[in-house]
């Protein structure tokens, strides 16, 4: 539960019947990407999706932002032309009547659902950042049926990792194929992609990360019926 105006957040145990405190959204030091100070207002709405809470912040504003329950903190979803309720005929933005849901469609992925209030008929959709963004397994590797890969047929390396800068990815495949990469932060969104339509069996592939922010970022790794999921840090 969050009270709005004053930003306190607050989770219900359900086991010890209490209250507890979080960190509440204070609004003088959470500025948005305008660096303008916002209360959340009318409209606003919460939901919980794979171990993050979703908040559309209401208030006549457009930001969507995540509480992250693992690290207790808020972080405004970016970028802010993929994320922010999009601004339309009218400018209005969300106010009174927004409403927020996020449905489960597949295993992993869910669409999330909108609605902006403020005397409007708009109503949005935006894809569910991907539940492997936040229970991947460092060694997860298996193909789109699902079932396990030899690791002496198929073997990626990323290295150094935790990385600065620079860092190399290291593949070997158990037959010849082409492959891509893709490279995303944990709010879903796709940050680098790679692609090469040349077969190939083994090979290495710089990755340049020096204009990335340090946290936690996901590697797909994906080659015929190959898909594979690694977790990099990088640590400026």
């Amino acid at each position: 539960m969050i009270k709005g105006g004053n930003g306190d957040f607050y989770r219900y145990d359900i086991v010890d019947g209490r209250w507890d405190s979080l960190t509440r959204y204070d609004y003088k030091t959470m500025v948005n990407f305008q660096e303008k100070k916002k209360k959340i207002g009318d409209g606003a709405g919460l939901q919980y999706w794979y171990g993050n809470v979703y908040l559309l912040k209401g208030g006549n504003t457009c930001e969507f932002w995540k509480y992250t329950i693992s690290s207790n903190t808020w972080t405004q979803m970016g970028p802010d032309s993929l994320w922010s309720i999009p601004l339309v005929e009218r400018q209005k933005k969300v106010k009174g009547g927004g409403a927020l849901v996020v449905l489960k469609t597949e295993k992993g992925r869910g669409e999330i659902y909108a609605t902006k209030g403020n005397n409007t008929d708009e109503f949005y959709k935006h894809d569910a950042p991907a539940e492997f963004f936040f229970t991947i397994s460092d060694n997860s590797t298996e193909n789109v049926m699902g079932d396990k890969i030899s690791t002496e047929s198929f073997k990626l390396r990323i290295v150094p990792n935790p990385a600065v800068n620079i860092t190399t990815v290291h593949y070997s495949l158990p037959i010849t194929e082409p492959i891509s990469f893709k490279f995303y932060n944990v709010a879903g969104v796709l940050v680098k992609e790679y692609t090469t339509t040349i077969p190939s069996k083994d090979g290495i592939l710089m990755l340049d990360t020096k204009a990335l922010p340090s946290g936690v970022y996901i590697l797909r790794f994906n080659s015929g019926d190959i898909r594979v999921t690694r977790k990099l840090v990088l640590e400026k």
